[in-house]
């Protein structure tokens, strides 16, 4: 992480956030795993960027807020376990199962 500057500056089309009334930016600064700044101006955190600051200029591209939801049902996951087909051990296995589970599920079924 840069001392006073940002790790991180992302230039781009609009960049949104969950911010009620606020203008869409065209810039977002990064720090850590922090938001350092943001500015409706492409260039107006120009003065963060150091020597160590990665910048993407994406002149095309949508910033949207990510959404961290923590509302999670962990226990669905574990009934789940004996839906999806596959016999490997291991989460990676499992993953795979879960992402490929709705083209072996008959056809009228709800997925639960």
């Amino acid at each position: 992480m840069t001392a006073q500057g940002a790790d991180l500056l992302i230039r781009a089309g609009p960049a949104h956030s969950l911010v009620p009334g606020q203008a869409v930016q065209r810039a977002v600064a990064v720090r850590g795993d922090r938001i350092a700044g943001v500015s409706a101006d492409p260039h107006g955190l120009d003065h963060l960027v150091g020597a160590d600051t990665q910048v993407h200029d994406l002149p095309s591209a949508t910033v949207l807020p990510a959404i961290d939801d923590t509302h999670t049902h962990p226990i669905f996951a574990a009934l789940g376990a004996h839906d999806v087909p596959g016999t490997r051990p291991g989460r990676a296995s499992y993953a795979h199962r879960c992402r490929t589970r709705p083209s072996h599920r008959p056809a009228g079924t709800s997925g639960r």
